[in-house]
Parts: C-alpha cells; sequence; structure tokens
C-alpha cells in the first residue's frame, strides 16, 4: 500500500467544491460547472459526487429557454428544471423536447392541464410538484407525479376515472382560489381512499360532504396525515352543524397518526364538536399520535376524563371549553387527563381552572412545552414551575407564549425559574422582552441554553449595539435568533452591530430580524465596514456555520447589496427578502 496516498471523506469533497462552486462561477446566470472538474477525478468521486452538482434552471419566459437550448449539451443535462409556463415548453422544438423532459421536476401552470397533452411519455417525465387551476384532470401523463395541489375556481367532483392514473400520489391538497368570500364544493372526496399509495391529505377552504369525509377515513389504509383548513362540512344541501360523527368516526382509525381540524370562525364558529365525542375519541384511538384543533368552543361536561396514553402532541390554539358558569378556558384540555399521559409536546394555557382543588398534572414525558399566558397577571409563575417540576427530566424546548397584549411581565423570576431546570436547551420568548432583561438574561450565561430565540422591544436603547458587549459573558449559547423590535434601525448600524456577534467564539449560528432605515455614511465609510465585516467572517468561519438576516431592499439600500452576496456565498444560503 502506498504510504503517501491520503484518502478524504466525501462529505468534505462536497463542501469544498460547494464552496468553489458559490465562490468562483456565476450565481447570476445559475450555469455551473464545478462538475466538470469533478469528471477528471477518479471514477468513485467523479459518479457519486458529480450528480449533487446538477444546478437548478428555471424557465419563467422564453428568453430563459432560449438561454438554456443555447448551451452545450452536457451542461443542459445537468440542468434541474423549474417551469412556470406551459407556453414556453410548447414552443419547444422536437430536438429538444425528449431532451428537457426527464430534467423537469416541478412544473407551475394557471390554466387546464388539457393544454399539456404533448407531455405524453410517463417513463421519462419525473413531475414531483403541479400547481393548477383546472376544472377536470382528465390529462397526461400522472403517473410519475408525487406532488399534487390543485386550486379550484369552482365546484368540482371526484371520480374514479379520475384518480385512476396517480398511481403514485403521495401527497394531495385541494384548494380554492378564493380564499376569503366563496366556499367551492368538492363532491366524492371518499375515491380518495383508492390512491393506495397517498400519505397526506390537505383540504383547504372547501365545502366537503361529510359522509365522504366519514367513508374516506373508514375505508383509506395509506392516508396517516388530515388536513381540514377552514373546511365546511354539508349533508345534500344542509351544512352540517356538528363534527361529532367524524370524530367518532376517526375514533376507530387504524392508519391516521396526524389529524389538523381549523375550523371556520367567521362570522362565527361553522361547527361544533361535543366534549364527549372528542374525549372519547381520544379513550378510544391508540393510533392517533398528533392532534391539532383551534377555533372550537366546546361544551364542559361532568365526568368526562381523558386515559389516553399513546398520543405523543396535542395543539389546541383558540380552542375554548365552556364551563357551568358560562367562562370559556383556552385550550384546557390538557386538565382533564386522569392516568399518566406520553404526550412529548404540550400547548399549556394559563387559566382559573388551573385553581382547582382537583387538578392533577399528569403529563411527565414532556420533551415541548407551548406555555401561553393568561390576560392576567399570576403570581411567581406557579403553574408553570409545576410543570417544569414534573417534566425535569425530559423537557428540553420551552416557548413562552400569550394570545394577550400583556403589559408586564415578571422577567427577572421566570429567568431565575428557567435556571434552575438543567433539562431545557432551548428557550424561545415570543412576548417583548425590555432591553434590560433580555441582556441580563444573556449575561447570566445559563450552561444548558444551547439554543436562544428572544424577541426584544427596545426602550431608549438600542438592544443590537449592546448585545455585543453582553456576549462576551455568554460562551452556552450557540445558536442565536434575535427579532429586534426597534423601528427603523440605520442600516449601517445594522450591520456594524453583527461584527462583534460574528466574532463570538461559541456561536455557531446567527439569526436577526431587523427593520431598516437610511444611514447618512459616504461610499468611504461602507466600504471601510464591508472590509471589517469581510475580515470578520473570514475569520470566523471555523465555527459559524450560518448568518441569516433579513435582506435589505435593493431598491432602497443599493450599496448594501455586496454584504448579502458575500454571506451568500460564504455559507451558500439565500437571506429573506420579507
Amino acid at each position: 500500500m502506498n504510504s503517501n496516498r491520503i484518502e478524504l471523506p466525501k462529505i468534505l469533497f462536497i463542501k469544498i467544491f460547494k464552496y468553489l462552486q458559490y465562490n468562483y462561477e456565476s450565481i447570476e446566470i445559475k450555469i455551473f460547472k464545478i462538475y466538470k472538474l469533478i469528471r477528471v477525478l477518479n471514477r468513485d468521486y467523479r459518479d457519486n459526487i458529480a450528480p449533487k452538482f446538477e444546478y437548478e434552471y428555471i424557465i419563467r419566459n422564453e428568453f430563459d429557454l432560449e438561454s438554456l437550448i443555447s448551451m452545450d449539451i452536457s451542461d443542459i443535462l445537468m440542468a434541474n428544471l423549474t417551469i412556470y409556463s406551459s407556453h414556453v415548453i410548447k414552443c419547444l422544438s422536437r430536438r429538444y423536447i425528449h431532451i428537457l423532459l426527464p430534467l423537469i421536476n416541478h412544473f407551475y401552470t394557471c390554466i387546464d392541464l388539457g393544454d399539456l397533452n404533448f407531455l405524453n411519455d410517463p417513463t421519462t417525465l419525473q413531475l414531483s410538484q403541479i400547481y393548477y387551476q383546472l376544472n377536470n384532470l382528465l390529462v397526461k401523463p400522472r403517473v410519475n407525479i408525487e406532488t399534487l395541489q390543485i386550486t379550484f375556481s369552482g365546484d368540482f367532483v371526484v371520480t374514479s376515472e379520475t384518480l385512476i392514473e396517480f398511481k403514485n400520489l403521495k401527497s394531495l391538497k385541494l384548494t380554492n382560489i378564493s380564499l376569503k368570500t366563496w366556499f367551492f364544493v368538492v363532491n366524492g372526496v371518499e375515491w380518495f381512499s383508492k390512491l393506495c399509495n397517498l400519505t397526506t391529505l390537505h383540504l383547504h377552504v372547501l365545502i366537503i360532504y361529510q359522509n365522504d369525509l366519514i367513508n374516506l377515513i373508514s375505508k383509506s389504509q395509506s392516508i396517516t396525515s388530515m388536513v381540514l383548513e377552514r373546511v365546511k362540512l354539508t349533508n345534500e344541501k344542509l351544512t352540517v352543524s356538528t363534527s361529532n360523527d367524524l370524530f367518532d368516526t376517526l375514533s376507530t382509525s387504524k392508519f391516521i397518526t396526524n389529524f389538523v381540524y381549523q375550523n371556520e370562525n367567521k362570522p362565527i364558529y361553522t361547527v361544533n364538536l361535543s366534549f364527549k365525542s372528542l374525549v372519547n375519541m381520544l379513550n378510544t384511538n391508540s393510533i392517533l399520535k398528533r392532534l391539532k384543533l383551534s377555533n372550537f368552543v366546546v361544551d364542559f361536561e361532568e365526568n368526562l376524563f381523558i386515559s389516553n396514553n399513546t398520543i405523543e402532541s396535542i395543539s389546541t390554539s383558540d380552542f375554548r371549553i365552556v364551563s357551568p358558569n358560562r367562562t370559556f378556558h383556552q385550550g384546557s384540555l390538557v386538565l382533564y387527563w386522569n392516568v399518566p399521559s406520553n404526550l412529548k409536546e404540550l400547548d399549556y394555557f394559563e387559566n382559573c381552572l388551573l385553581d382547582e382543588p382537583e387538578y392533577h398534572h399528569n403529563h411527565f414525558y414532556i420533551q415541548t412545552l407551548n406555555y401561553y399566558l393568561s390576560d392576567q397577571s399570576l403570581k411567581d409563575w406557579a403553574h408553570l414551575k409545576q410543570i417544569l417540576e414534573c417534566s425535569k427530566h425530559t423537557l428540553t424546548i420551552l416557548c413562552i407564549l400569550s394570545t394577550y397584549d400583556r403589559r408586564s411581565v415578571d422577567f427577572p423570576t421566570l429567568f431565575n425559574i428557567i435556571s434552575n431546570f438543567k433539562s431545557i436547551t432551548t428557550l424561545e420568548i415570543y412576548i417583548d422582552v425590555p432591553t434590560g432583561p433580555a441582556l441580563h438574561f444573556i449575561r447570566m450565561n445559563i450552561p444548558n441554553i444551547k439554543n436562544l430565540y428572544i424577541k426584544v422591544k427596545p426602550n431608549n436603547t438600542t438592544f443590537l449595539n449592546l448585545l455585543g458587549d453582553v456576549m462576551k459573558f455568554n460562551n452556552s449559547i450557540e445558536n442565536l435568533h434575535i427579532c429586534d423590535n426597534q423601528y427603523y434601525k440605520p442600516v449601517f448600524e445594522f450591520f456594524k452591530s453583527l461584527l462583534p456577534l460574528i466574532n463570538h467564539q461559541s456561536l455557531t449560528l446567527i439569526t436577526v430580524i431587523s427593520i431598516y432605515d437610511s444611514s447618512p455614511q459616504i461610499d468611504s465609510e461602507i466600504d471601510h465596514l464591508y472590509n471589517e465585516f469581510e475580515k470578520y467572517l473570514k475569520l470566523n468561519l471555523h465555527h459559524l456555520r450560518k448568518l441569516k438576516f433579513k435582506t435589505p431592499s435593493e431598491s432602497d439600500y443599493p450599496k448594501y447589496q455586496k454584504f448579502v452576496t458575500l454571506v451568500h456565498k460564504l455559507f451558500l444560503n439565500d437571506n429573506w427578502s420579507k
């Protein structure tokens, strides 16, 4: 064996070539030829690594199409195509149509697919996503489609003939082109049970026949995830006022593991649900793992308790139980367990029911807790402490939220409580934290807090300008996500405030959301800051894996686009523009 031979892992080669790809190839025209360099390597690296460098090419118009077909054939074959118009692809000559069809992975069009019959080679066409508006599906090809989203412009009838060739369909979403004012009827959804590979069904802003939906749940042996989002149920010409029959059927399902039902709530909740039907479903169904209910009001019933020990996640935002005195208690479903649950994720809402002496906490395996504050100030965070104590060996993610516009929160007490629970590694605070308490918490340097999301509302001081100095006292946080609610922060000051964060050795991921304002700096000052920014980034690439921020508008801040381009090159990711 040659002692001078060095073997490097494939992942290292991939990272090296991705760095070269983004630093020495044209991003604007999206033509990357790094794979040509890989071809000169030994066969193993050439065959296993080169395919990872197929570049994405988007065709929005005839100009994009002409640019693509003007390339060498070897370059064309490395393209991963997304097409937004059926018109441009129909302009293709016979010379290119069979070359490009196998390269199409995403297709978007706003016309009836009846105009696309020329795409008639299901053995080579590999469509994974299609978005279109239509009144029928009777068009080829369909065999290889796995993900399909249909946007309706009118009522629609599903038949077995419609679906017969969607053999590989795994995910289907039906939605309404008019999301605000008009609901279209979809008749025959029970036929989706014929799609043997369909695992995910999402119905959005539609009217569905309840019996069809019940039959679908009863018959399908493949659907594991069902989402009903603002769906109205009907029988013949009458709108169904209760979903009890639906939940009774769900209680016997042996396949659905994820069920989401977002009730329509304008002007009132359109579908009711009895507490008895819900409890019965939970006590009977041992397959369901995740349940999300929103926009429901349920009448309280005495002597009903939940004994489910298999479900892992329950989300009940905008889910209210009406007690005998007609008061609303939000999200209090978790109070009715009378046996130890298996919940891994829990939404917990502060409310007066927690003061009842017979209440017992029966959730001991929580890994993620979403704790919603009530509209009243509860002293000492007593209920949060109780939950944390019960889950002190398992809880890793704690999120503090509120459905109310709270005027005051005792943050010092909250942070002291959190510091005593060593299993928590991720803390997310979605309510405004004043600058002082926010900086104080970071300075506490709690060893187990590795991931921090914090929403900051500065007073008279600028949070980001002070954060760099405070981070010197914290070597625990690795993933820092800041939402700075100071309006109109000068863009120059924003990039300047990032420098000490970039230089902080314990940080591996930095995300900052801020709102920009113009800066009076001259070009030489901006250039000097850019040079510092570039130097800091390149000196800290060994520990910093991601830097993300809201991209300043190119039209408003053209001189700062080079900062964005630099980050894109070094970290191989786009920043968001909205």
